[in-house]
């Protein structure tokens, strides 16, 4: 079950801060118009958080399916991997992450079709010191 593991090291790793809440429209008569305001990298970002947790989903459902019977059932992988991706993709667009850790995932993605070498590629995308 090591890619189940990985959602949460990845969870972790590639993701940099938490972003600041948005302000709060103010209260008043009428309904709020409704506008995009996120930047191109934040569209980017969620883009390709989503598309990671999925990505990260299979590849913990073929780990799973390489294990023994025993292992299998016990990881119960029918029910933890959707919870898994829901909370990758939830802290990773929760993140703060800058254009070239975006930039990584979506190589990734784009590059490595198989799970070892997609993992090995996201570990690029832990931030810079």
């Amino acid at each position: 079950m090591r890619h189940a593991l990985l959602f949460l090291v990845i969870l972790c790793g590639s993701c940099g801060g938490s972003k600041p809440e948005p302000d709060q429209p103010p209260s008043g008569t009428g309904s709020p118009i409704v506008e995009d305001d996120r930047t191109q990298l934040q569209v980017r970002q969620e883009a390709a958080c989503e598309q990671t947790g999925k990505k990260l989903r299979q590849c913990a459902i073929e780990d799973n399916q390489k294990q023994p019977a025993a292992e299998r059932k016990e990881a119960d992988v029918e029910h933890t991997a959707p919870i898994l991706e829901r909370e990758y993709i939830k802290a990773c667009t929760a993140a703060e992450m800058s254009s070239r850790q975006v930039r990584v995932h979506e190589v990734c993605l784009r590059e490595e079709v198989e799970c070892e070498p997609f993992l090995d590629c996201l570990d690029n995308a832990k931030p810079q010191k």
